[in-house]
């Protein structure tokens, strides 16, 4: 017998309760990477980025198609305030941000199209 994924169970929740799981994603994806990043030593250290995005991906894969772009705004915004915190640079901050955005924006689309 299969069961359903967790993203067709999310889904299928309740507009609200959906809303408030996907905010609560992204607002602990950027705590685990203001965190991470915070242990990271280095100029350039990235794997800090990795715990943060599986959690981001699950957020974009629980969110409706139609508000993907938006999550992946608030994905942008709490990993750069992450890189930030941390003490990167205005360069590494921004691209990092683009970058963290659509590295999560293509797995979660390979995921759950």
């Amino acid at each position: 017998m299969t069961r359903p994924s967790l993203a067709l169970i999310m889904r299928r929740l309740p507009f609200a309760a959906r809303l408030i799981t996907v905010i609560g994603l992204v607002l602990l994806s950027g705590v685990l990477g203001a965190v991470f990043a915070g242990m990271q030593s280095g100029p350039a250290a990235t794997a800090w980025w990795w715990p943060a995005a599986g959690v981001a991906v699950a957020a974009v894969v629980t969110a409706d198609r139609r508000s993907r772009f938006w999550v992946l705004l608030g994905i942008a915004a709490v990993t750069a305030a992450a890189s930030a915190s941390a003490g990167r640079g205005p360069a590494f901050v921004v691209l990092g941000a683009i970058g963290a955005a659509f590295e999560v924006w293509i797995v979660a689309t390979a995921v759950a199209p």
